[in-house]
Order: C-alpha cells, then sequence, then structure tokens
C-alpha cells in the first residue's frame, strides 16, 4: 500500500504532463494549420488518443503480448516523436515571442515624440500571425522526420565495440591481459526481440572475453513472457562465466521470479556479494551490488557495498558492478579499482544527454578517481522511444593490465 501511495505523485505529474503535451501539439499542428471543423475534430480525436496510447503504453508493458505489444510499441515510437515535435515547436515559439518583442520596443537613439494616439502600436496582423503559426508547424514536422528516422536507425544499428584499457591496482602480473565483455541495458520486451538479442550475443560472444558482466536493466516484462528470449544469454561461454547484477527494470519486472530464473541459465546473479575469479596463485575479486534505487523505491535492502565486501581481504585487486554510476568515491575508498556501471544511456536522445548530466557527472564513457576508474556504458538497448540521436549504442570489452 506504502508502495501505491508513493506512485501516486509520480502519475500525477506524469498524466498532467500527457494532457498539456498533447494540448500544446493540438493547438499548434491542428488549430494553427486549418479552420476546418472536421479537421479539427478528426485532430482532436488523433491526439487524444495518442496522448492515452503514450500513458498506457509503459502500464501494460509487463504484461503486454499480441495486440497489446503493437499499441506499447506506438506508444513508444510516438514518445520519440512527440518529443522532438515539442521541441522544434518550442524553438518557433520562442522566436515568435523574441519578434514581438523587438517590435514592441522602440529603439533606445530614438527622440522622445509627444504622445499622438494615431502613433501608437496598431494590433499584430492576424493574417500574419496565422501564417506564422502555419509554417511554424509544416516546419517542426520537417525537423522531426529526419532526425525520428535517424534516431530509429542508430537504436537497431549493430553496437559499437568500445575497447577499454584499465591499470587495475593490486592486479596479479598472472592475470595482466584478462578481459570481459559489459553488456547493460539491453531492455529485452517491446522493441527489443529475439533477434535482437542473438546478434547481440554472437559480437560478444566473437570478442572471446574471460568472462561476461551484465550490469541491470535486462528486460522489461514478466519471466512468463520473455524468459525464452532472454535465455539466449545462457548460451555465452567464457572461461569464468557470466555475471549479473539487478537494474532497477529488473524489481519492476518481478526480480524475485527472474534472479532464480537466471540462474537457471546459468548466470551467477550478484546480491551484494563477492567471488573470486582465478586461482590460488593469482586472482581478483568480482563484486555485484543491488540497484542503488532499490530500497528507496521499496523493494528491499538495495545496494550494500558493505555486505559485499564483509570477509573481503584488503589489499586485492577489485571490479564492482554497479547498475547506477554512483557512490564512486564509496567504492574508491573500500578498495575497488575499476567500476562498471549503466543505467544512463548515455542520455540517449540529443538534447536529453544534458539534462543526464545535471543528474549523474557519470554519465558516459571513461572517468578516475585518484588511482581507480569507472566507466559508464551508453548500454546495448534503449528504453522509451526506439531512438539513440547523437548516443550510439556500445559493448564494452575491457581490458586488465
Amino acid at each position: 500500500m506504502n508502495s501505491i501511495w508513493r506512485f501516486l505523485p509520480f502519475l500525477a505529474v506524469t498524466l498532467t504532463v500527457d494532457v498539456g503535451l498533447h494540448l500544446f501539439l493540438y493547438r499548434r499542428l491542428v488549430r494553427a494549420v486549418t479552420g476546418q471543423r472536421g479537421l479539427r475534430l478528426a485532430g482532436g480525436i488523433l491526439f487524444g488518443l495518442l496522448g492515452a496510447l503514450l500513458a498506457l503504453g509503459p502500464m501494460i508493458q509487463r504484461a503486454a503480448h499480441g495486440p497489446a505489444t503493437l499499441a506499447v510499441r506506438g506508444g513508444y515510437l510516438w514518445m520519440g516523436v512527440s518529443f522532438y515535435l515539442f521541441l522544434s515547436l518550442s524553438v518557433f515559439e520562442l522566436a515568435f515571442a523574441l519578434e514581438r518583442w523587438m517590435r514592441r520596443t522602440p529603439p533606445k537613439t530614438a527622440p522622445a515624440a509627444p504622445a499622438d494616439p494615431a502613433a501608437e502600436e496598431q494590433p499584430a496582423d492576424p493574417g500574419r500571425r496565422e501564417l506564422f503559426r502555419r509554417a511554424a508547424g509544416l516546419g517542426a514536422m520537417a525537423i522531426t522526420a529526419p532526425a525520428v528516422v535517424d534516431g530509429v536507425w542508430s537504436a537497431f544499428s549493430p553496437p559499437q565495440i568500445s575497447t577499454v584499457e584499465v591499470k587495475l591496482p593490486n592486479l596479479p602480473k598472472a592475470l595482466s591481459g584478462l578481459s570481459f565483455v559489459q553488456f547493460s541495458d539491453v531492455h529485452v520486451g517491446a522493441w527489443i526481440d529475439e533477434r535482437f538479442l542473438r546478434e547481440l550475443a554472437e559480437r560478444a560472444q566473437a570478442l572471446k572475453p574471460d568472462f561476461f558482466a551484465i550490469t541491470g536493466d535486462l528486460m522489461d516484462g514478466s519471466v512468463a513472457r520473455l524468459g525464452s528470449t532472454v535465455g539466449l544469454l545462457g548460451a555465452l561461454r567464457s572461461r569464468y562465466g557470466t555475471y549479473f547484477v539487478t537494474g532497477n527494470h529488473e524489481y519492476y519486472s518481478g526480480v524475485d521470479e527472474w534472479v532464480p530464473a537466471l540462474r537457471g541459465m546459468g548466470m551467477t546473479v550478484l546480491r551484494n556479494q563477492r567471488v573470486e575469479l582465478g586461482d590460488k596463485g593469482a586472482s581478483l575479486d568480482l563484486v555485484g551490488v543491488d540497484d542503488w534505487g532499490a530500497r528507496r523505491q521499496g523493494f528491499g535492502d538495495g545496494y550494500d557495498l558493505d555486505a559485499a565486501l564483509r570477509d573481503a581481504e584488503p589489499g586485492r585487486a577489485r571490479i564492482l558492478m554497479a547498475h547506477q554510476p554512483t557512490n564512486f568515491a564509496g567504492a574508491v575508498e573500500r578498495g575497488v579499482g575499476l567500476q562498471v556501471s549503466g543505467h544512463t544511456h548515455g542520455g540517449q536522445l540529443w538534447p536529453w544527454l544534458y539534462l543526464v548530466r545535471m543528474v549523474y557527472p557519470y554519465t558516459a564513457g571513461r572517468y578516475t578517481l585518484n588511482d581507480s576508474t569507472i566507466y559508464v556504458s551508453r548500454g546495448c538497448g534503449f528504453w522509451g522511444p526506439p531512438m539513440r540521436l547523437g548516443v550510439p549504442p556500445e559493448l564494452v570489452r575491457y581490458v586488465l593490465v
């Protein structure tokens, strides 16, 4: 019950934004473009349906199948299209407001003139304003179309292979050259299907790593619906196996069902736990923690690095798998030489990435603190709009030296 009450403010804000967005788009793309009542009515119905699709899509994703999956896909695609329509129209609105302000403001060098009612500013030309509104609507659609096409193409393109060489503190010489591949934020679900995941796994397997690290947000849906697709990752083969930590979407998808299912596929799920990789002569610690936000959202204990390192020996080489790129400074204090994370998608959509940077200083790529490194993957898949604009997907291959 408490989790429901915590969800209500989010739901209220989401619905308010959804209604406001579609009213704005209707006024700018329908009312401003045509005066015909029939077309305006059809446009109102269309934007009402699109608004409902956008609001309901994420809510029914977990149980979606058949026609419902098409509805979820449509809602997410419209999410991206509407975002760029709103952004483009906002730029035109700003330009229009600036032009009106400049027209109303007299030049500072002009001499003062006696008041003359005939010289008062005349009302704006309605025909001119109507022409601008039509041009703005058509211009926004012209800008949005290529942005959407490019974003969809990038999202479904093969991920870039990013090779990251890391000088890991305290790494035994015998393990120098050890490599692993990181999957992050695949989001198997409405858009990411079996074909996408199979091709992704083949590309990762071709890199021949010593182990695989999956840093959360692997799926969006139940075991019953997605278990067979996710099970394709059970075919991954490496010297030390495949390791997994939870992201926030695992909790939305039913973490208590997914954890045993993933273990049944041959993965080692690290929930605030540590394992040793190597042998008695040379080894390192691989540490995995639950998602940072799990406890705050009412999903159990969540992130607990202290529990994961409770019996760890000091002075060992240590890698931390954590879905969110948070608490890096705290991890460094606990002897972590490398943290691998995801969650941010690198922003996924330009210019959304600039807002993501305000929340997560470690947004994408490599960062260092003292002798330690954190690398934040842009992710292999996507969430929401099936688009990546300016932020291509990636598989990350790490080489330890």
